[in-house]
């Protein structure tokens, strides 16, 4: 069902850890058409921070370690569920039986079983739902999109992307634990520039993943090295690194780094956060991007669907392909060799 233009969409968000990034952008919202109606965690100290945070703008909102306020709820458009993967899966379903359009945060789920579980429960329940996959909303990472489909590096021949962070949660971290994850490096951030590339790419046809382990900081990859071959002879590299020592900020990371070369041009984002065109007579070009919050944008983008009907850009079935990509990455890192996807 449509929301009514003259109405205010109304937002829960459940978790307060990523969920930040949410609740940030909607207080920021220009014409005030979406709001923050209900906060919710388990920890009552992580509330008291993100009211503090707020400020005046927390006058209103409704803060609450009990989800089941945002559930039963009958002014709550949305349910925003920024939670351990390992929930995602049970809080859909819950939102769903509740009538909830649903702001999923990245991944869709642990594994591809799941997320098909999420793909039907939204279906069924016929609502509005989105992966929270930020990168597809970043202004610099649209036009490096844009620039592709337009042809303006020609035909891609060879891309490269890294991503690095310095991985030492606490102890007691659930992002220490495969099982709660799901997995390691790829699936907790290697996950957004392997959709970005099928955003750009699309689907490859092959995938060959290499993973080390380093278990003082998790139980399962630390990093891997992956190359997806695509059937018009494309081929990506994606270097995906949680082993990273220093502390210092690091541009991979930041910006994610990408190269795209294609056979008229390449395409480079890199440390300086510029985005540039260069080609082979020398001239070059950058490519001048608003700086709207990645953030913000997203849910701009959810609301319009949600008062136009249209579908999201990253809706569930677009996200399940990801999901499968990322469980044949997975499939290579234990057969040791290319599997087809």
């Amino acid at each position: 069902m449509k929301i009514p233009d003259e109405k205010i969409i109304n937002v829960g968000v459940i978790g307060c850890g990523f969920g930040w990034f949410h609740i940030e952008a909607i207080s920021d919202y220009p014409d005030h058409s979406v709001r923050v109606k209900t906060i919710c965690d388990q920890s009552s100290e992580k509330l008291a921070m993100v009211k503090g945070w707020l400020g005046s703008k927390a006058d209103g909102v409704v803060f609450t370690q009990n989800s089941r306020e945002i559930m039963d709820d009958p002014d709550i458009d949305v349910v925003c569920i920024s939670l351990p993967h390992h929930l995602h899966l049970p809080f859909v379903k819950e939102a769903a039986a509740a009538g909830k359009n649903i702001m999923l945060d990245k991944p869709m789920a642990r594994n591809e079983s799941e997320a098909a579980e999420i793909v039907e429960a939204v279906n069924n329940a016929g609502i509005q739902a989105m992966v929270a996959f930020n990168f597809r909303y970043h202004p610099q990472y649209q036009a490096m999109q844009q620039a592709i489909a337009s042809g303006r590096i020609g035909k891609v021949l060879l891309s490269q992307s890294r991503h690095y962070q310095r991985f030492y949660p606490a102890e007691n971290s659930n992002w220490r634990n495969r099982e709660s994850i799901g997995g390691g490096a790829i699936m907790g951030s290697g996950v957004h520039n392997i959709d970005f590339m099928r955003f750009c790419l699309g689907d490859p046809e092959e995938v060959y993943a290499c993973a080390v382990n380093d278990y003082k900081r998790l139980d399962a990859e630390a990093g891997a090295s992956v190359i997806f071959r695509y059937a018009s002879g494309t081929v990506v590299n994606f270097f995906c690194n949680w082993c990273k020592s220093s502390t210092a900020v690091d541009a991979a990371r930041k910006f994610g780094e990408w190269e795209f070369f294609g056979d008229n041009g390449e395409l480079r984002l890199h440390e300086d956060g510029v985005l540039r065109i260069c080609r082979l007579d020398n001239s070059a070009e950058e490519l001048i991007c608003d700086s709207t919050s990645q953030f913000l944008r997203q849910w701009e983008h959810f609301a319009d669907c949600l008062r136009s009907g249209k579908t999201p850009l990253t809706n569930m079935e677009e996200s399940f392909k990801t999901q499968h990509l990322i469980a044949k990455v997975y499939e290579s890192m234990r057969s040791g060799r290319p599997e087809k996807v």
